[in-house]
């Protein structure tokens, strides 16, 4: 399994992304210290914030609560959280390799020719994240209502230095 983990700062549409974890084969107990590890650097006062986490690892979430860190499961709306991701305009920091591959390789299911509301599951980890981070932000900051599609024109995708 990947993990995969962000620095995310959001205000209002901009959402500014900073790879910190993107690591495969770690174990548990391996991944809360590179976790814990990258949260140290922040500024404290952003060291408290909510870890937004894929809510079928509920192990995961318990060893992060248990080593100290504020990790609560995402919510895992896919097609939501896409629709919330596409609204924003996202900054990738420039050393942040692996989003900009996955947004590259990002496709969408297709039956019979006719493409779904729905993504192939395949190299989606960072994806994940920042689904994870942003509709689950909103919905908890009450600028979204859960299951709420928001119409708004999509951002275009960009990166900051």
């Amino acid at each position: 399994m990947t993990h995969a983990g962000w620095d995310v700062d959001i205000e209002k549409n901009d959402v500014y992304l900073t790879e910190c974890v993107y690591e495969s084969g770690l174990l548990p107990n391996d991944m809360v210290i590179r976790v814990k590890g990258e949260v140290n650097k922040l500024p404290e006062h952003r060291r408290s914030l909510p870890l937004y986490c894929d809510p079928s690892e509920p192990d995961m979430i318990q060893l992060l609560k248990d080593a100290g860190l504020n990790a609560i499961p995402a919510m895992n709306e896919v097609w939501l959280g896409i629709m919330a991701v596409k609204q924003k305009k996202l900054h990738v920091d420039r050393y942040s390799v692996n989003l900009p591959k996955e947004f590259r390789s990002y496709k969408w299911k297709e039956v019979q020719g006719r493409v779904l509301d729905e993504p192939v599951k395949l190299f989606d980890h960072s994806m994940d994240g920042v689904r994870y981070d942003i509709y689950t932000h909103e919905v908890l900051r009450g600028t979204r209502t859960r299951g709420e599609v928001i119409k708004a024109k999509p951002q275009r995708r960009s990166a900051y230095v």
